[in-house]
């Protein structure tokens, strides 16, 4: 009775170990970042001035700033992502506009406001993104 006793605890420990372990795996095989993966904070909750491109900037629209120039005018999904760089799945779709953000903030973008808050990352001015060109 005593062996049967200790297989059947061993038996559920293995058991319960290889539960916990589909929970690791099921979270590892959500897609990563198919662009670029960084920092991304909000601006302007000013309207009025001129950007980059020409446009005046509207701190009620969909729009962004990014270093990278090839991407002016250019649409780009910005998804959120947790610390260890999966996915939240949620995401927007916003216009790039402008240039920025400054290089020594490390951030990849500057959001919109209307877009900040769209994405969820408003009250905590920054957050870490994947930024994946349409």
């Amino acid at each position: 009775m005593m062996l049967a006793l200790k297989i059947t605890a061993a038996a559920l420990a293995v058991a319960v170990l290889a539960f916990l372990a589909s929970f690791h795996f099921a979270a590892a095989a959500q897609p990563g970042c198919g662009g670029r993966s960084g920092q991304a904070s909000w601006y302007g909750a000013e309207s009025g001035s001129k950007t980059a491109t020409g446009a005046y900037f509207n701190g009620t629209s969909m729009t962004a700033a990014m270093l990278d120039r090839s991407l002016f005018g250019r649409r780009v999904r910005v998804t959120r992502e947790d610390k260890s760089g999966l996915l939240f799945g949620r995401s927007i779709i916003v216009t790039v506009n402008d240039y920025g953000p400054a290089r020594r903030l490390h951030r990849i973008i500057d959001l919109s406001h209307a877009a900040a808050r769209t994405l969820g990352t408003e009250a905590a001015g920054t957050a870490r993104v994947c930024v994946e060109p349409l």
